[in-house]
């Protein structure tokens, strides 16, 4: 099934909004902006925003355009469990290879049975072929890379994510990466079809600055990514879907 477009941006944000809606009308491919959530209208989509819990998961403390892209995300994670079909979820400082239409079909064909599929590159992740679908591979994560910038997603994958995010501990792409609290397994389709565009340097993130730490929240920070490890680990001997 043909996954549903939707792009992520804010109102404000016009020459973005131009630059992708040029790239997909380009590959006559239909799509949705949503417009994403500032900081402190995103904040109202979580049940609470747990700060001690975020500078454990980051060694920092939350920006308020952090709190808007999860919220945004989510808000979609929503909409798309609520239906039928796959949802391809875009920021609006993607840079779409001619690719990806293909890479699109593909995903939705493979999305029913394997619920999360990256379309952006990365360098960092370890992953493993676990399908291959219309000349391209579909790698199962094993350890997944930062960054929300193209993928699609299933109603189920969808309604996992939501479970697991009521409450904010970490930024949307952290949250999608442990895939060992949602127990969702992620996949990549290769050769990758998005990647950041120039754009990309000039976020409305904000400053993500290491907060300063007394010594029980550096012993907690460490406590927290060596139970990451020991979860992740344990997930990928357990779950070889």
């Amino acid at each position: 099934m043909q996954p549903s477009i939707f792009v992520i941006s804010l109102p404000r944000d016009t020459g973005r909004r131009r630059q992708v809606a040029c790239q997909l009308r380009s590959f006559g491919l239909p799509w949705t902006i949503f417009d994403a959530f500032d900081g402190l209208g995103g904040a109202a989509i979580f049940e609470a925003i747990d700060r001690r819990g975020f500078l454990l998961n980051t060694g920092r403390s939350v920006t308020a355009g952090e709190i808007g892209c999860f919220a945004s995300h989510r808000g979609l994670w929503q909409r798309c469990a609520a239906g039928e079909r796959p949802f391809c979820i875009l920021e609006d400082d993607c840079r779409l290879q001619d690719r990806f239409p293909r890479a699109l079909k593909a995903a939705g064909s493979l999305a029913d049975r394997y619920g999360f599929i990256r379309l952006q590159h990365e360098t960092r992740a370890r992953k493993r072929v676990v399908a291959c679908q219309d000349g391209f591979e579909l790698h199962r994560y094993t350890r997944m890379a930062n960054s929300t910038l193209a993928y699609v997603v299933s109603p189920n994958a969808a309604t996992r994510l939501l479970a697991a995010s009521s409450i904010m501990d970490a930024p949307v792409d952290i949250l999608i990466k442990r895939f060992w609290r949602h127990g969702q397994a992620l996949h990549g389709l290769t050769p990758y079809s998005a990647s950041e565009s120039d754009l990309s340097a000039n976020t409305s993130i904000g400053l993500r600055n290491p907060a300063a730490k007394n010594l029980s929240e550096r012993l907690g920070r460490t406590t927290t990514r060596l139970r990451w490890l020991y979860r992740r680990t344990v997930f990928n001997l357990t779950d070889r879907g």
